[in-house]
């Protein structure tokens, strides 16, 4: 009678263990480097498994998964840049964290985050006129803010550091001397943005944290992210990877 006792007691254990599990299902997936002064809600997890599935493109360039299901984003022309965007929005309290791998100088990566039509229509490549990618983005129609690093020019030479700015007009909110992608390696990328603060860190570590102040126009809130590429036709080329956007909620 006590073995029979013990057993039953082993399968209630069981029974406990797989109701517990059932209830917490898998691990909370958090940011990296987090804020501990706020709680984060989980919005997009892509580790391009599924393509392209969560992204448009726009400009002139080809997007491609990996073997290994990382985004390949490659330009192909000298003057106009190649972008994807989500499809979704996300809200005005937001983190982005992604991995980025630049495989050669010749180029530029930004990203883009808060994006909007300027006259509030749907955002949609359609909508965006051929061929001046970049300058419509910096001249008119598109509210945005963006983040540009690993500066380089088509032919190599460097163009001085990494740049916080806000569209229309290309104006710079904060600026860096130095390139915080320099080397030939995996990097973690974070973009927090909370009201009109905005901070961006490279493997933790802190490079632009700024306010929007209103100076020139309101502060963005909610919008799309974009990950460019501008550079050598056929040469510079990124790989992206691990794309996680959390909304961010104070404790």
């Amino acid at each position: 009678m006590k073995l029979v006792h013990r057993n039953t007691q082993i399968y209630v254990n069981i029974l406990i263990i797989l109701i517990i599990l059932i209830k917490c299902g898998k691990p909370q997936i958090k940011p990296i480097y987090a804020d501990p002064a706020y709680k984060t809600k989980l919005l997009l997890e892509d580790r391009f498994d599924r393509g392209m599935d969560n992204w448009m493109m726009t400009g002139m360039g080809k997007a491609e998964t990996t073997a290994d299901s990382a985004l390949e984003l490659v330009a192909v022309s000298d003057t106009v840049g190649a972008a994807v965007w989500s499809k979704a929005s996300f809200p005005e309290n937001f983190q982005l964290e992604y991995e980025i791998f630049i495989r050669d100088t010749a180029g530029t990566h930004t990203v883009y985050f808060c994006t909007e039509q300027a006259d509030q229509g749907a955002f949609q490549p359609d909508n965006l006129p051929p061929p001046a990618l970049f300058n419509d983005f910096i001249k008119n129609r598109i509210n945005s803010y963006q983040i540009l690093v690993h500066c380089y020019d088509r032919t190599g030479k460097f163009l001085a550091g990494t740049k916080l700015r806000k569209n229309p007009g290309n104006l710079l909110l904060s600026g860096s001397p130095t390139d915080p992608c320099n080397d030939n390696r995996k990097y973690l990328m974070d973009v927090m943005k909370v009201g009109s603060r905005i901070q961006f860190f490279v493997d933790g570590i802190p490079v632009h944290d700024v306010r929007d102040r209103g100076g020139f126009g309101p502060v963005y809130a909610q919008g799309k992210i974009g990950f460019m590429v501008q550079g050598k036709a056929g040469a510079f080329r990124v790989l992206i990877d691990n794309v996680l956007v959390f909304e961010l909620i104070p404790r």
